[in-house]
This record gives structure tokens, sequence and C-alpha cells, in this order.
């Protein structure tokens, strides 16, 4: 019994190792397998831009050139209309008659601020005072003006009661307007294009004080800003008046070599309007002459002691 029993699990140990040696050699089997099967995979595995570069894109299609046109003569190409102006129908041309306020309401900030500075250094002397009419804003000391601000063009500029040829050759680079009626008084004009010329602008003025005996004194400074307003609104304000000129007025305006080019000249395409600087007539001269002596006429107040003002 013995005997047999050993022989018994002799056979049932030798065929559990067959079995297990049999499952391992195919699990092995089925791993190489699969490994060949990733590497195969990961060898012939494609990047999605190099499956793009591999599309075969179609060629381009030649260009079709378009039949050109033929130029059309000038004498046949049709000429625009003019502008139809809707408010009123005139025959003339329509300008804007600006004032001094108006101009300075739409100048730079860096022109607000050199008249700020200026201003309130012509009105720290003693007995100066502003008055501003339509053209322009005068300063005087009693009867006599020591200064006048006005624009020409989009540039204001000072008048002083100077000599133009005294400052030939200096840093002040002034010129002589002694020809107008209206700065017959003040023939010396200098014009404020920075803040070095503002500088020396009130350089300009101490020298007119000097020479008129005037007191500078402590003042507290004002902000003289005014905000930007358009043109619609300071029309309405009053401050810009539209001024229609038949076309003999506007002739009359022009030089004669203008006016006389014009007349010859063949009817040309319409342009759209373009603001000129309105001049001032000489009714507007006389009418503004006349108040500033009516200003001179007024009587002077006796000089008393004023306190100086402590500056904050």
């Amino acid at each position: 019994m013995k005997t047999l029993n050993a022989s018994f699990f002799g056979i049932e140990s030798s065929m559990s190792n067959n079995t297990l040696m049999t499952i391992l050699w195919i699990v092995e089997a089925v791993i190489c397998v699969l490994l060949v099967a990733v590497m195969i995979y990961v060898l012939h595995r494609k990047k999605p831009g190099e499956m793009q570069k591999e599309v075969p894109m179609p060629a381009p299609a030649e260009p079709v050139q378009e039949p050109q046109e033929e130029p059309v003569p000038a004498a046949l190409v049709p000429v625009p209309a003019p502008p139809v102006i809707a408010e009123e129908s005139f025959e003339g041309v329509l300008r804007y008659n600006k004032s001094f306020t108006a101009k300075y309401i739409q100048s730079g900030d860096e022109v607000k601020n050199w008249y700020t500075a200026l201003k309130n250094e012509m009105l720290s002397y003693k007995k100066v005072k502003a008055r501003t009419s339509w053209k322009r804003e005068t300063f005087r000391l009693g009867r006599e003006a020591v200064a006048r601000l006005a624009y020409r063009g989009n540039t204001l500029c000072v008048y002083f009661p100077l000599n133009a040829a005294d400052y030939t050759g200096s840093k002040y680079k002034v010129e002589d307007v002694s020809e107008s009626a209206a700065y017959a008084d003040t023939p010396c004009m200098y014009r404020l294009k920075n803040g070095r010329r503002a500088r020396y602008a009130m350089e300009l003025f101490a020298a007119v004080m000097e020479r008129m005996g005037g007191v500078r004194t402590e003042r507290i400074a004002e902000d003289y800003y005014l905000p930007y307003e358009g043109v619609v609104e300071l029309i309405e304000k009053g401050l810009i008046k539209r001024v229609v000129k038949s076309k003999a007025e506007e002739a009359a305006f022009l030089r004669p070599a203008e006016a006389a080019a014009s007349e010859a000249a063949p009817e040309a395409v319409p342009e759209e309007p373009v603001e000129k600087p309105l001049e001032e007539p000489a009714e507007q001269v006389a009418e503004e002459v006349a108040e500033e002596v009516a200003a001179t006429a007024e009587p002077v107040e006796e000089a008393t002691a004023e306190p100086a003002e402590e500056n904050n």
C-alpha cells in the first residue's frame, strides 16, 4: 500500500508541474505577442502634423484675367453736382465771425495756460484793468493802453506800446504793426507759440510797466480756463456770428490779381467751403476804437495805498 501511494502521489506531482509549466509558457507567449504588437504600433504610428502634410493639396487654379475696361475720356466723365445747402438758399460765401472769447474757448490747453499766466502777471500791477471787446482784450493803466491780446489766425498775440525796431536782433522776435489803426498805440506785436515765448512776453510787459512807473503787488492767481465748445454752441451764446457775403463783397477782400484770375479762369468743380479768417470791417474797428476812447474818458480814481494781499 505504501508503495502504491508513493507512486500515485509522484504521478500527481509530475502532472501538476507539467500543467504549471504549460500555463507559464502560454502566458509568456501572450506577453511576447502583445509587446511585439505594441512596438509595431509605436513604430508605425504617425503624428497629426505629418498626416496633414501628406494630404495632397489641390492645385491652385490659374487666375482668370478679366478684360480691362477702356479708359473713359475726361470729357465724358460726369461732373458731380454741387452740394445742396439745406438750411437756406443764397448766392454767396458763408463766413464765421468769431469773437476773441470764442477763439480762446476753441484754443488748446497750452494756449489757455499761457493766457492765464500772462493775464495774472498783468493784473498783478496796481491800477491795471482788463476789458474784453469783440476782437481783443485790452489792459490799461489809467487811460494808457499797456497791452492787448488778440488772435491772428489761430495764434494768440500780445501787443505792447513799444518800438519794435529797438528789439531787432534780440531774443524777442517782435513785429511792427503800426500800419494798423486798431493797434496804433500798441504797435509792437509778439506771437505766443510756446512756453518760452510766454515768459518773454512777461518780460516785455515788465519793461512797459517799468517805463510807465507801474507798481507790482502780490495777487492771488485766478484760473481763466474755459472748456472747449463747438461752433453751434458758441453761435447760440452769441460769441460767433454767421456772415453771408455776396460774390461782389467777397471779391473785394481778394487781391486784384486773384480777382482777375478768378474772373478769367473757367468754371471749376465746386469744392467744400474752407473757413478763412474774416477780416475786421472798418466800421467795427471804428466802433471799438470809439468804445475804448469812451473808456479812457472815465474818471481815474486817486491812487490810494492798497494793502498787499498775501499769496496763498
